[in-house]
């Protein structure tokens, strides 16, 4: 599986993800592709029972929205959002996907592409922090159109 992240403000809208490991042994490398003047902390820890419990309510609390390959998704949130989680999957098959926080016309404030050859065993969950108003949470899916994935999105 991998994941890259990018956040304009880390501590207005920090990285925040759960990747699944599948119980087994797993390393995480964390890179800072961004010129030495940007530096960055970062820290790797087990999931709190809290954060899969929201993942685990997200996928029974909603239909969840069938993205084909190729195609994109927006979904609007009030101002009164704090956060804002979203969970990519598939049926077993590759997920090949972007998922972008724009605040404002193709203004990107956060943005994830994550590439795994098994969707379902390696699904993205993420959460987003939402501070004022106008933002958007866009889910592209880079894949062909073989690849479909659904996305749960929805206020925390």
């Amino acid at each position: 599986m991998k994941v890259k992240a990018y956040t304009e403000d880390g501590m207005m809208r920090p990285i925040q993800s759960l990747i699944g490991t599948r119980n087994k042994a797993a390393a995480i490398d964390i890179n800072n592709t961004g010129p030495g003047d940007f530096p960055l902390n970062a820290a790797a820890a087990y999931a709190s029972p809290s954060m899969v419990g929201q993942r685990a309510d997200l996928i029974t609390a909603n239909q969840g929205r069938y993205i084909e390959g190729g195609a994109v998704h927006s979904v609007n949130f009030d101002a009164t959002v704090e956060q804002v989680q979203v969970l990519l999957y598939t049926d077993t098959r590759q997920l090949n996907a972007q998922v972008e926080l724009l605040n404002g016309p193709n203004n990107f404030k956060q943005k994830y592409e994550v590439f795994t050859n098994n969707g379902l065993l390696n699904s993205l969950y993420v959460i987003f922090n939402t501070p004022g108003a106008g933002n958007v949470v866009r889910v592209t899916n880079l894949a062909p159109l073989e690849f479909p994935c659904k996305a749960f999105i929805a206020s925390v």
